[in-house]
């Protein structure tokens, strides 16, 4: 029973590893797997570097009128959205009273005026004193600054535009009294808006006056506008390390209106054969970025193999979907676009033909 029973557990034993030996045989010759990927031969180009920025648009000219002496609106001259021209009379206050003020002065003008006259003829000879003369003089130069007087406060109670532009909506009715400082309507000149801007003080060197640049805004996301740098701040902040910029843009369309937020890119001088690559061949992880990098590989039995190997990268600038490398690859290499997540280094690739970024010129049709 021991005999048969050391025979049998030996013969368990030698077909388990009988079985294990053919296992490790099997794997052993079976094929490495090739994981398919896109790729992209890198050849050289040229990169306009740019500084971006972010920025709020303002009128060239605009200001809230207002009426600076309380009264009655009697009447009103512009309507909502209405364009005006400079010096368009756009509301008036009640002027009754101021009216009536300058006929009255006016009307005793003309007496005063003859008074004087008198006194000067008689006092050339000797027939009238020196005093009344004096005090003839004086009272014409009192009334006329009180005319002048009543004038102005008629002038200052009829409000103006002081310059074109487009009216805002009105903010008074007629008949409403108004207190002095009352806002009546916003007036402004779109026909160029300015763009007020910060970039931080590493990028002023690069920038001057008369630069070109390009403005963006979320209301039309597929139209740039272009302008220059109109104006720059000539101190640099202290706390936080900026400076203020201001670039001028037409407007004659008047598509661009103030409040609106602008992205700004202001173009340096190109940067000619430079590494530039696909945004989606990078691989972003907290040690850094890196590319996969494909290249021919001879096997003991003769066969080439492409495998990838993976290279760390310097980014030093992003612009849409492409990245500007300045270490890591050169003009020539080919790398991994897309199928990189499962990718190690020497992983064996297989190169495939990927248009799924690349629409057909007509979609189908059901």
């Amino acid at each position: 029973m021991l005999t048969g029973s050391l025979i049998l557990f030996g013969g368990v034993f030698g077909f388990y590893a009988f079985k294990q030996n053919m296992i490790a045989k099997y794997i052993a010759n079976m094929p490495v797997p090739a994981l398919p990927v896109t790729h992209l031969t890198v050849e050289s180009a040229t990169w306009i570097p740019t500084i971006e920025a972010i920025g709020f648009i303002e009128p060239d000219q605009g200001v809230t009128l207002s009426n600076s002496e309380s009264g009655l609106v009697s009447k009103i001259y512009f309507e909502s959205g209405q364009r005006v021209e400079q010096g368009d009379l756009v509301m008036q206050l009640d002027q009754s009273v101021e009216t009536a003020n300058l006929e009255s002065a006016k009307a005793r003008l003309e007496s005063t005026r003859n008074t004087l006259s008198r006194l000067r003829n008689l006092q050339k000879n000797s027939l009238a004193s020196k005093e009344n003369l004096d005090q003839a003089e004086a009272d014409y130069r009192v009334l006329q600054s009180q005319i002048d007087s009543y004038q102005a406060s008629i002038e200052r109670r009829a409000i103006r535009a002081p310059f074109s532009g487009i009216m805002g909506i009105r903010q008074v009715q007629l008949g409403q009294f108004l207190q002095s400082g009352s806002d009546v309507a916003r007036l402004e000149n779109i026909d160029i808006m300015r763009l007020r801007f910060i970039i931080g003080e590493r990028d002023f060197a690069n920038v001057q006056l008369g630069m070109p640049v390009t403005v963006s805004v979320d209301a039309y996301p597929s139209r740039k506008f272009n302008g220059e740098i109109s104006a720059i701040e000539p101190a640099i902040e202290y706390n936080s390390g900026v400076v203020q910029m201001q670039s001028s843009l037409p407007n004659s369309d008047g598509l661009l209106r103030s409040g609106m937020y602008g992205e700004v890119s202001i173009g340096l001088a190109p940067l000619a054969d430079q590494v530039v690559i696909p945004q989606g061949a990078i691989n972003f992880t907290l040690y850094g970025e890196s590319v996969y990098v494909i290249h021919k590989q001879k096997q003991e039995n003769g066969e080439e193999w492409e495998v990838a190997d993976e290279i760390s990268v310097q980014v030093a600038e992003r612009r849409g979907n492409k990245a500007l490398i300045t270490s890591g690859i050169k003009a020539g290499d080919m790398i991994v676009t897309s199928g990189q997540l499962k990718l190690g280094n020497g992983t064996r690739v297989k190169l495939v033909e990927n248009d799924i970024l690349n629409p057909p010129a007509e979609l189908p049709r059901n």
